[in-house]
């Protein structure tokens, strides 16, 4: 087989020139990079917004833990048994790694 160069090309995709660096940033998914937003207002520093959809779905306590609902229950049920159905009323509270996060992004800071 003979030895393919960089100056060979095979096919016509071989010969794409690249860019050296990306000229725009790409999206994180990091959930502390989505939920940082800034208000900018002329002459002053920017202030940090409030995440929405995490203050229609967690909330802070006194103590600074983070509630939530818990998940699977607002449609099929029927599949669910009724002990199930039963311990998932209410309320309970995050796991300590997510608290942190979700509490920067409800309580942003002044």
């Amino acid at each position: 087989m003979p030895k393919i160069s960089a100056n060979t090309a095979t096919s016509r995709f071989d010969k794409i020139a690249l860019p050296k660096r990306i000229p725009f940033p790409l999206p994180f998914r990091s959930i502390s990079v989505r939920m940082t937003a800034y208000r900018f207002v002329e002459g002053k520093m920017p202030k940090q917004k409030t995440h929405k959809g995490i203050k229609k779905r967690f909330k802070v306590t006194a103590t600074g833990k983070a509630m939530h609902r818990h998940s699977g229950t607002s449609h099929l049920a029927y599949r669910i048994t009724k002990k199930r159905r039963r311990n998932l009323r209410g309320t309970t509270v995050v796991a300590k790694a997510e608290t942190s996060k979700i509490v920067n992004a409800l309580i942003p800071s002044k």
